[in-house]
């Protein structure tokens, strides 16, 4: 019993002597001259402090002490060149002051640092007894001084570039703020137009909106979804109705993206050279379906899409281009959206997570045309020549029915010759079969119930290149392909998650 009550006195005994503030014990000081003073503290948690004040330049040490009789010994930790030249390891101390060798402490002879009064103690290094000033971020260049110790006054050509780093910084943050008010706006009134003219996804819209800021604009009309990462989502800041219109299938196709949002699990793994690498194991997968209905799939064995590309006739590979040359016009890559989604080294989910990764991109794009579809067919948007902007959402995103149903049966086709366990697997994954099998229904209906529309006669030659020259090629790429898909279709109840 008196054990514990002595150890419980010492815990707070300990307890109360750390949440004690340091104070100075004693000041010692030597003036070299009226600009040159140095001060020596003595703190009482056996630190100190020694400084060095010579005109507008400070320079700073602080380390450890211990007084051994009449001895004081100091270690520095900071500042050890310039420390050790005007602050020895070893001198003698008495109620005067300190001494440099034993025999003037004898004969209270030579103080080198003396005592100072307590009218005079600095409680402060950071004060500079010569200029009557304190040393602040703003009047002295810290950014050197935490390699040296030594603090000089910045200078007018440092101080402006300061000045205007900050107001690039202020300006920065203002913009963030001016761009998340814009980004609200712009969600607002889309939500609001969505509830007008297709309120079949109002569903989509409040549960994974992704407008401007969420995504990552490319340029061209394109853009990519940041999952859990909101850095580098850049957007041009325009919060009109025009932007709102002409960006519809891409609102809605970043938002089928957050709504099919993965579940990943992230392990730690320790290298040999001792630092720590994340792995990645993909969990599961959700396929949005219909506008508010979705399929949970779990994630089995894959690969990655570029691995399929050996099995790739080379003529419907994007070509690659020489470094050192410049072609006028060039020729287009036979597929247009090939390099992006499953070309070698492409950072995609349809690359990294193979089948599973080209299923979210196909029910991305069948939402992203399924939503210009039904606003073009809404009479208030020809009522309000807002038209052609569903029309044109139409075009940007269909013909990737033909060319993510050409990936996925590539992909299907290489895992039956040579990776007989991830088809196998495949095979078994009913809800992911069920999956593929109703966004291909209903993107096939969507096509052919757009093109049931009387488009104006001034619209059709937008798309004359597609439907006549572009769309045939794919079917025919298709057409040797189309057995995989047939076999991977599976006709069953939809298994939707509530």
């Amino acid at each position: 019993m008196k054990i514990l009550i002595l150890i419980t006195s010492l815990l707070i005994c300990n307890l109360i002597y750390a949440n004690k503030p340091v104070s100075i014990k004693q000041t010692y000081e030597f003036e070299n001259g009226k600009k040159d003073i140095f001060i020596l503290q003595l703190l009482d948690n056996s630190r100190y402090n020694f400084t060095r004040y010579l005109g507008k330049t400070v320079c700073h040490d602080s380390g450890f002490y211990q007084i051994k009789g009449h001895a004081i010994e100091f270690r520095t930790t900071i500042n050890s060149t310039w420390a050790n030249y005007f602050l020895k390891n070893k001198y003698y101390i008495d109620s005067k002051g300190i001494y440099v060798s034993r025999l003037n402490a004898l004969l209270n002879k030579n103080i080198q640092y003396r005592l100072s009064e307590p009218t005079n103690n600095l409680t402060d290094w950071m004060y500079n007894p010569v200029t009557k000033t304190t040393i602040t971020k703003t009047s002295y260049d810290f950014d050197k001084a935490k390699k040296t110790s030594v603090y000089r006054p910045i200078t007018a050509e440092k101080l402006q570039k300061i000045e205007i780093a900050e107001l690039a910084k202020l300006q920065l943050e203002k913009d963030k703020t001016d761009l998340n008010s814009k980004s609200l706006y712009v969600e607002k009134n889309f939500s609001a137009l969505i509830n007008k003219l297709i309120p079949e996804y109002n569903y989509l819209v409040k549960m994974a909106y992704c407008g401007p800021g969420c995504y990552k604009e490319l340029g061209s009309g394109g853009a990519t979804f940041n999952r859990n990462d909101a850095k580098g989502n850049t957007w041009c800041g325009d919060s009109s109705e025009y932007y709102i219109l002409n960006n519809w299938g891409l609102i809605i196709h970043e938002s089928t993206h957050k709504m099919n949002e993965e579940v990943i699990n992230y392990s730690p793994v320790k290298n040999s050279d001792g630092s720590i690498k994340s792995t990645v194991d993909f969990v599961s997968q959700k396929y949005l379906i219909e506008s508010d209905k979705f399929i949970k799939v779990d994630v089995n064995e894959y690969f990655k899409s570029e691995e399929m590309l050996s099995i790739i006739p080379m003529n419907l590979q994007p070509k690659v281009k020489k470094k050192n040359t410049f072609t006028i016009g060039g020729d287009p890559d036979p597929i247009d959206r090939f390099s992006t989604y499953i070309s070698k080294g492409a950072y995609t989910s349809s690359n990294e997570y193979g089948i599973y990764g080209l299923l979210d991109e196909f029910s991305a794009y069948y939402h992203g045309s399924n939503a210009s579809l039904k606003a073009a067919q809404n009479k208030v948007s020809l009522s309000n020549n807002n038209l052609h902007f569903f029309l044109d959402g139409f075009r940007k995103q269909y013909t990737a029915y033909y060319e993510f149903n050409l990936f996925i049966a590539w992909y299907l086709h290489y895992a039956k010759l040579y990776r007989k366990d991830v088809y196998t697997s495949l095979m078994e994954n009913n809800n992911l079969r069920i999956a593929y099998t109703l966004l291909d229904k209903q993107f096939s209906k969507c096509i052919s119930d757009y093109f049931k529309i009387k488009l104006p006669e001034d619209y059709k030659s937008i798309y004359e290149y597609l439907e006549t020259s572009y769309v045939p090629k794919l079917k025919g790429y298709l057409a040797t392909e189309q057995s995989y898909l047939d076999e991977f279709k599976l006709d069953s109840k939809a298994n939707y998650a509530e």
